[in-house]
């Protein structure tokens, strides 16, 4: 009988192991720290003045929407820590003020209760459009959003962080009373301390850039505060009625009969449909803060990620943390890239935070009594003035001026009229800005005379001195980009200027080469109207080369027809439009010299004056051949030279496909075969 060899780990596998959880543990602790850290701060910014009643429940569900999104997150980037993100809180915070304001007369239940309906609405609707765009695949249609409008976004949400700090500090009274408020010592000192802090905070964040430097200092602030208290002999009732410390809101026993039941039959509905713009709001910036995100990751990680797939991912943790009132969030860049560098690379790390945020949620009741509020607020005043570092001053040295211009009046708006209104500005600026910009651009790539190009067509030299002498009466633009009123002017303004030119010939025509032209709008047809009417004016003609068929459709719905003697024409390409004006030049010239001038004439003109022209003629043979003759073929004997005397010649290339290419045209005066003998 033989036994089965028991199960040994080695000494390789147990270092690996510990390779493993070693880090995640470690990242799982510094990371759900901060979480909670920011967690109360965030609750106790939208949970203050009349809404301090919810601020036990706020906290609940605060953690808890921290919690799903650290496990919930399915992202493509297994480290991937999902976090409720600031930057939707700080429109929630005005959009929750707003409701106060408007629900005077309501109970603080009904009022905590909608509250949650409003906070739980944002993810929702973060949810549904993330899941939307990226079942859609517009992941990056959305990137399109212009720089400075997103920029503006996230700097004027900064500013609303630090005005929702100096509110946390005032219980959130309206302005008028903050600021006779803010001139009580008492409130200048719990001032002076929460500055400090979050500049203390930033310094430090960037000197030390070590990931356990904020949770750090976080708990050495708490420590030095209690200590202080301690020394002074200021006792922690006094310290609460001097509002150093969260007070027992008055009330408190309404709230204690607020519970997760009893919420939805108490919430004002009409409040939560009255500020969908901010609802909405809040799902935008989401929606961009999870695309700039995902391509943040990708450059720093190295690794390819489906924006649509982490926009889908998003989605359904939003929608998760929704039903109970929770914040949205997206994937976090920083505490992302803190995992990649300790070496936490499994899904675990999200796992280990969602632990350490729960242990806080089972301790919210006393968290929510013991951490200073110099602490909550110092923390949200160091969120806004990141923001507004990072994307307000630090784009001013990137960005040219007139578009860091967009994202300084985005931040202004929104301080003094509402993020909504800053929103609506933003984007009509920087469309504005992107059509002056774009209007600027060369819409014209060559502007050029028939006397400097002419078409591939071999003719006589009396016929080439005469378009040279003429060609001045043909205009050549190649147009380039996408056409529409601003850019379409420069092609009239073009034209006017060759009219208005003193000292030239009279401008006959005009050939207009859409080779390079994207599209154009309806507003560019207007250009072209003025055009026609120039045309008709001055009596010049307007051939139209490489014109696409929705161009041709844009034309003719417009009222502006194409015909071959008409004012406008189309030629399939340049060389033809070039030939048909030549040829156009030619005979309008009205000697027959140019166009089937006697052969004496043409060998005088070749050689000069020779007594001996004539016995040349004579001896060479007149030949006269029918349309679509093959005169020359590769690999025939080359024993003749040909003089072409009237009509044209073409040299075409045999293709694969039995079509030909046609590479030159001969004229009246061409010779042919001398090459080759």
């Amino acid at each position: 009988m033989t036994s089965k060899p028991p199960d040994v780990s080695t000494g390789a596998d147990r270092g690996s192991r510990r390779a493993i959880w070693l880090p995640t543990l470690l990242t799982g602790l510094m990371i759900g720290v901060d979480n909670i850290g920011a967690n109360l701060a965030i609750a106790f910014l939208l949970f203050s003045g009349a809404l301090a009643p919810g601020l036990d429940l706020g906290i609940q569900a605060l953690m808890l929407s921290s919690v799903i999104m650290a496990v919930g997150l399915r992202s493509a980037q297994p480290n991937a820590i999902g976090l409720v993100q600031e930057t939707g809180v700080a429109v929630l915070s005005a959009a929750l003020l707003g409701m106060v304001w408007h629900t005077s007369e309501a109970t603080s239940g009904a009022r905590v209760a909608t509250a949650l309906a409003i906070i739980g609405a944002s993810s929702l609707a973060t949810g549904v459009v993330c899941v939307v765009v990226g079942r859609l695949r517009l992941g990056s249609f959305v990137r399109f959003i212009p720089f400075p409008v997103v920029a503006g976004f996230l700097a004027g949400s900064g500013w609303m962080l630090v005005e929702g700090s100096f509110s946390m500090l005032t219980a959130g009274a309206d302005l008028e009373l903050r600021l006779h408020t803010l001139t009580a010592w008492n409130t200048l000192a719990r001032l002076g301390v929460t500055v400090a802090f979050a500049g203390s905070l930033m310094l430090l964040s960037r000197r030390f850039p070590h990931p356990m430097v904020i949770p750090g200092f976080l708990v050495a602030s708490a420590m030095l505060f209690y200590a202080v208290l301690l020394i002074s002999g200021f006792g922690l009732e006094q310290a609460r009625h001097a509002d150093w410390l969260p007070r027992a809101v008055s009330g408190q026993a309404a709230a204690g009969s607020l519970t997760w039941f009893s919420l939805p039959g108490q919430v004002i509905w009409p409040e939560v449909l009255r500020v969908w713009p901010s609802i909405l709001s809040v799902a935008l910036l989401n929606l961009l803060g999870t695309l700039l995100n995902t391509s943040g990751l990708e450059l720093v990680t190295r690794r390819e990620l489906d924006a649509n797939h982490e926009l889908k991912m998003t989605g359904i943790a939003n929608l998760l943390v929704a039903p109970f009132g929770g914040a949205s969030g997206f994937p976090g860049f920083g505490v992302t890239l803190l995992a990649e560098k300790m070496g936490a690379t499994t899904r675990w790390t999200g796992v280990a935070v969602a632990i350490v945020t729960t242990l806080g949620l089972l301790f919210t009741s006393s968290l929510m009594s013991i951490v200073p509020v110099f602490l909550t607020s110092g923390i949200v005043l160091f969120l806004g003035l990141e923001l507004l570092e990072e994307w307000l001053m630090a784009t001013r040295h990137t960005l040219p001026r007139a578009e860091w211009s967009v994202v300084l009046l985005v931040v202004l708006v929104m301080a003094l009229a509402g993020f909504i209104y800053g929103l609506i500005l933003g984007m009509v600026m920087a469309t504005i800005l992107f059509v002056v910009n774009y209007a600027r651009l060369p819409i014209i790539r060559v502007t050029i005379s028939g006397s400097e190009q002419r078409s591939s067509v071999e003719r006589s030299l009396t016929a080439i001195r005469y378009l040279q002498q003429r060609g001045d009466e043909i205009i050549l633009l190649q147009i380039q980009g996408y056409l529409f009123f601003g850019s379409a002017t420069t092609i009239v303004d073009e034209i006017s200027k060759r009219l208005a030119a003193v000292g030239r010939s009279s401008l006959r025509y005009v050939i207009l080469d859409m080779q390079r032209v994207q599209g154009a709008d309806s507003s560019a047809m207007t250009c072209f109207v003025k055009i026609r009417n120039f045309a008709e004016s001055y009596g010049f003609h307007v051939i139209f080369s490489h014109l696409s068929p929705d161009l041709v459709r844009s034309f003719q719905n417009s009222g502006l027809g194409f015909t071959p003697d008409g004012v406008f024409s189309r030629a399939p390409d340049l060389e033809h439009a070039l030939e048909r004006c030549e040829e156009h030049l030619l005979a309008a010239a009205g000697e027959p010299l140019l166009l089937n001038a006697a052969i004496t004439h043409h060998f005088a003109t070749i050689m000069g004056a020779h007594p001996r022209i004539h016995d040349l003629i004579n001896a060479m043979e007149r030949l006269s051949f029918p349309e679509k003759t093959f005169l020359v073929r590769r690999g025939d004997p080359a024993d003749a030279i040909y003089f072409l005397e009237s009509g044209t010649v073409e040299v075409s290339m045999a293709l694969p496909d039995g079509k030909r290419l046609l590479l030159r045209t001969l004229a009246s005066g061409a010779i042919v075969g001398d090459l080759a003998l």
